[in-house]
């Protein structure tokens, strides 16, 4: 049995995997680069809740996520290592955010496409603020 397996059966997390280079596709990559030269940056999704769908805003500037509702914050966070945001295993076009360790929000993208620009600038965001 490998370390790694028992560490992941133990904790039930893995504590060591080899960095793997993603290669984006050309369009994508310049789509995200456009997005990193703005200032300020929306994205329209969905927001889950339940059975529901409800219309929100994630709202990114250089310091700060910002999670709306027309133009009411629902939730904010500097960047910092408490950001996460995954595409979902399960469904094409869901992600998952998490503003905290305790605070995440489900929502779902127009399309698969326009799921991959959000997550990824929103990791771009946070790595270069960290950074």
């Amino acid at each position: 049995m490998s370390l790694l397996y028992y560490s992941a059966l133990v904790t039930g997390a893995i504590v060591y995997s080899n960095t793997v280079k993603i290669k984006l596709d050309p369009e994508v990559a310049a789509e995200i680069e456009s997005n990193l030269a703005l200032n300020t940056l929306m994205f329209k999704v969905l927001m889950r809740n339940g059975h529901e769908f409800q219309k929100r805003s994630i709202l990114l500037t250089r310091r700060k996520l910002k999670l709306r509702k027309r133009r009411v914050t629902m939730a904010k966070a500097f960047y910092g290592r408490h950001i996460t945001v995954a595409p979902s295993l399960e469904h094409d076009c869901h992600f998952a955010l998490g503003l905290s360790n305790d605070e995440y929000y489900n929502f779902i993208a127009p399309s698969c496409y326009q799921r991959d620009i959000i997550v990824l600038t929103i990791q771009m965001f946070n790595e270069k603020e960290r950074a």
